[in-house]
């Protein structure tokens, strides 16, 4: 991180791992949100939190990328991304933004875009939203900003 923030670069970084217990299980969300996974997401938070060049973390990447998944793991992301963000509230120095990095799903995309970032009063909206896109004719990594800081 001090290296890239040397010569400018800002990162965005996924708390979550390949590794069992690191991440969403996308087909079965109630079995992997659990403390031990949120303490692995906290204690990256902690790891990374003081990097000026910490542009932001994503709280999931692709968890929602079919029919089964888009209706059961979006209350899943909102929590997660709901944790994140008090957990930043209470211990880091400044805000840092937590989003969502979705799958190129064209029927999902939407809905989960607004799914994610719809203000219900609590801390779990989508502060940003990225797009995974695999498709050689739009931009890759597209991200929709919103962010209010």
């Amino acid at each position: 991180m001090s290296i890239f923030n040397g010569v400018g670069i800002y990162v965005i970084l996924d708390v979550n791992t390949p590794l069992y217990g690191q991440h969403i299980d996308r087909s079965n969300p109630a079995s992997t949100y659990t403390r031990d996974y949120m303490n692995h997401v906290f204690t990256v938070i902690e790891a990374f939190k003081g990097y000026p060049n910490l542009l932001g973390f994503f709280g999931g990447n692709e968890i929602i990328n079919d029919l089964e998944t888009a209706d059961e793991n979006p209350p899943y992301m909102r929590a997660v991304q709901r944790d994140m963000k008090d957990y930043i509230a209470a211990h880091a120095d400044r805000p840092i933004p937590v989003g969502y990095s979705a799958a190129d799903v064209r029927e999902f995309t939407e809905d989960t875009y607004h799914y994610l970032s719809c203000d219900n009063g609590d801390s779990s909206a989508s502060d940003f939203f990225g797009l995974n896109s695999y498709s050689w004719s739009v931009f890759r990594n597209i991200l929709f900003c919103q962010l209010p800081y």
